[in-house]
């Protein structure tokens, strides 16, 4: 009767892991730099460390600029009909905030299959040379601008070759069900001078079990859970 109990336990795990995927994300970790992900502008993939870590920045190619571009692709300049919002799924002028227009930026982006219930995080970090305005770091999903943070909210000092970066903070959202387009993006608004970076980290969609996959789970599991009990009242 144990080998029974442990055997429909088994079955019922094996038909959970049979269950189709529900996320598609392709190089989530960004373990193999870009692949997968269409890119504007200045992005690139730090994999000198353990999570590799996905830098996009607003820097373009002039001589101010430059020392800060690591992908060699100028920013995308905003505001225009083949400009960076359009780019991220959004009508021109919608990274314009606070009475102030967006000028320039980078874009990471990819279409993924989610379902409901799922959800995706990360964790991120703005760093910025730019102590005037406002430079946004952004996430879009499907159309919808979600704002992260600004320069004006980096107060702790940065290294390497910017001056101040926010810290690493995480970030979580539902997702609904079908193909989503997800697009980080970071951008200079009031001006083109001072660099920002947006760096995101731990990227995941994490899928929740239907109801069902979630019965059949406990369903297997139950019988386990009775012989360990009757095991340690025997002893």
């Amino acid at each position: 009767m144990t080998s029974s109990f442990f055997r429909s336990g088994a079955l019922a795990l094996a038909a959970l892991a049979t269950l189709p995927a529900q996320a598609r994300l392709v190089n989530a970790d960004f373990s193999a730099g870009l692949a997968g992900w269409t890119t504007w502008g200045d992005a690139t993939v730090d994999s000198t460390g353990t999570p590799a870590v996905l830098r996009l920045s607003t820097a373009y190619l002039d001589d101010a600029d430059a020392p800060y571009n690591r992908a060699g692709v100028g920013a995308l300049a905003a505001g225009g009909a083949d400009g960076l919002e359009v780019a991220a799924g959004l009508a021109p002028g919608a990274l314009d905030r606070d009475g102030h227009f967006a000028y320039e930026g980078a874009l990471a982006q990819q279409t993924f299959l989610s379902a409901a219930g799922d959800r995706l995080s990360f964790q991120w970090n703005l760093a910025t040379r730019d102590t005037d305005f406002a430079d946004q770091a952004f996430l879009v999903l499907n159309g919808c601008v979600i704002w992260l943070g600004s320069s004006l909210d980096a107060h702790t000092p940065a290294g390497g070759d910017m001056l101040w970066q926010t810290g690493l903070q995480s970030f979580s959202v539902a997702l609904s069900a079908g193909p989503t387009t997800l697009s980080f993006g970071v951008v200079d608004m009031g001006d083109f001078g001072g660099v920002s970076t947006l760096q995101v980290q731990g990227l995941n969609v994490s899928a929740v079990p239907e109801p069902q996959s979630l019965a059949l789970l406990l369903a297997g599991l139950a019988p386990l859970g009775w012989w360990v009990r009757r095991r340690q009242r025997a002893a």
